[in-house]
């Protein structure tokens, strides 16, 4: 995608977001959901990713990428990475783990 944009001239930021990791766990998590035993368990941990996980959620291999189209050339290097400080430490997802664990037993 950044080779075509180049070759065209269009100026561009682009940035990612969504480790791969977390994004397998609450995968999984997901397909438990319905089940009335562990639906507490994985309610809670889509709350504690969204509360607390969101704006870090950002590691080696993200899943999302995002590009955002200068028109005005103007703007080029003036965008900012809105996740460039966000850094997933393992630990910041222990709770999402165990709602895995609580599944598997």
């Amino acid at each position: 995608a950044e080779a075509v944009l180049r070759e065209n001239g269009i100026s561009f930021t682009s940035f990612t977001h969504g480790n791969l990791t977390l994004w397998m766990k609450l995968l999984i998590l997901s397909f438990f959901a319905e089940e009335d035993r562990f639906a507490d368990a994985v309610t809670e941990a889509n709350l504690y990713y969204n509360r607390n996980l969101y704006a870090q959620d950002s590691r080696d291999v993200d899943y999302r990428v995002f590009y955002v189209l200068e028109k005005d050339a103007a703007l080029q290097g003036k965008i900012a990475d809105p996740f460039a400080d966000a850094r997933l430490m393992e630990e910041m997802v222990a709770p999402v783990d165990r709602a895995l664990q609580t599944i598997i037993g």
